[in-house]
């Protein structure tokens, strides 16, 4: 169950989660907003032969939604209902919880994807008492559970840590044509080419980006992908520097992104907070050497100095710094991004993630494991 009004990390969790299952042991089903934003993401599990019932939600002001989220629960006879929630008063403020039990789910469980969000003290103290009908709070990386503790009132025999997880086969359809790649996003073969990948909002820190780039060599540039409320002011922001420096693509699709990170020399992640972002999986997945912020969950992501290289958050001067180090070190860059393959391939596939997952249902619903599990 998933209630946002738009795609994003949570949504892709939800869908790959969804899509990845064992089909002979799991018979997934998905509760989601009706939204138009989201048509095209439901669409796509539909496809997968995974029901997806669509429906009004804004609890608690409109009480009357929980009764139809209670008869979609009755519908699909779930035995574990899982709530995600892309920040800590998503998901209904964890009320889906007691209408769950009360549709007899046998286990409830959530995924707090950004539990570090700043509370609001009148939904907290509702969510808090709905996650009395939770019995397991998964979330993506290690950094969260402090949060979890402290903001969300989470015990900590409740939670559980589970990376996130991307097909290993991520990006290979551009592998091998970097070339190719690089005239089709317009980047001259003498230039070090980096990707900003994400929404344009504050918080991704795109202008910190921008104002390092001020003084470093013409050599770098920047394709930003991505599209947000920001994007006005930063296109302004990058006008003051090298016409080529910065390039807005707008929004890309999973076949892109993976055409993108082929074409470019190293993914740049300036974000202010983050869980554990898909965007650089994506890159590991991809051989690329990434320079990010070390925030949250990133660090558990990023091996610095072996896979990357990570700076405070809203330091300019110290992003200029891994940049132009980049600039300066092809042969760096390149080992970076074979040790990120290596680390991706240990921690952060999808079969790795999805079997993980599996464990966890088998154990809240108190049923046999298949064999070799």
């Amino acid at each position: 169950m998933i209630d946002a009004a738009y795609e994003g990390g949570a949504e892709r969790y939800v869908e790959l989660l969804a899509t990845g299952l064992d089909r002979r042991r799991f018979e997934p089903s998905v509760i989601a907003r009706d939204a138009a934003a989201l048509d095209a993401w439901c669409e796509r599990i539909r496809r997968c032969d995974i029901p997806v019932t669509r429906l009004a939600m804004n609890l608690p002001f409109r009480p009357q939604h929980a009764v139809s989220i209670f008869r979609a629960l009755r519908t699909t006879g779930a035995q574990i209902a899982h709530m995600n929630s892309p920040g800590p008063y998503d998901s209904q403020t964890g009320l889906f919880a007691p209408v769950a039990r009360l549709a007899s789910a046998r286990a409830v469980c959530v995924t707090e994807h950004l539990p570090m969000v700043e509370r609001l003290w009148k939904r907290a103290l509702v969510k808090r008492l709905a996650y009395a009908f939770v019995d397991r709070v998964f979330t993506v990386c290690e950094a969260n559970l402090p949060f979890l503790t402290t903001r969300q009132g989470v015990p900590v025999h409740k939670q559980c840590v589970v990376y996130n997880g991307l097909p290993a086969a991520f990006g290979s359809e551009a592998a091998g044509a970097t070339v190719e790649m690089r005239k089709r996003f317009g980047i001259p073969d003498e230039s070090v080419a980096f990707a900003f990948i994400g929404g344009l909002t504050r918080r991704k820190g795109l202008d910190v980006l921008i104002d390092a780039l001020a003084k470093l060599s013409d050599r770098a540039v920047v394709i930003v992908a991505g599209d947000g409320e920001e994007k006005t002011r930063l296109e302004k922001a990058a006008e003051t520097l090298s016409e080529a420096s910065v390039r807005f693509v707008g929004s890309l699709s999973r076949r892109e992104v993976g055409n993108l990170l082929c074409a470019v020399d190293a993914l740049v992640v300036p974000s202010f907070m983050e869980g554990l972002p898909y965007v650089i999986l994506e890159a590991m997945a991809c051989s690329l050497p990434v320079i990010a912020t070390d925030v949250n969950g990133i660090p558990e992501a990023v091996d610095a100095g072996r896979t990357g290289l990570l700076v405070p958050a809203g330091d300019a001067d110290a992003m200029r710094d891994a940049l132009e180090h980049f600039l300066s070190n092809a042969s760096e860059r390149l080992e970076m991004g074979r040790q990120g393959r290596l680390r991706f391939e240990r921690l952060f596939t999808l079969e790795r993630h999805v079997d993980t997952m599996q464990r966890n249902y088998e154990d809240l619903a108190g049923t046999p494991r298949a064999v070799g599990s």
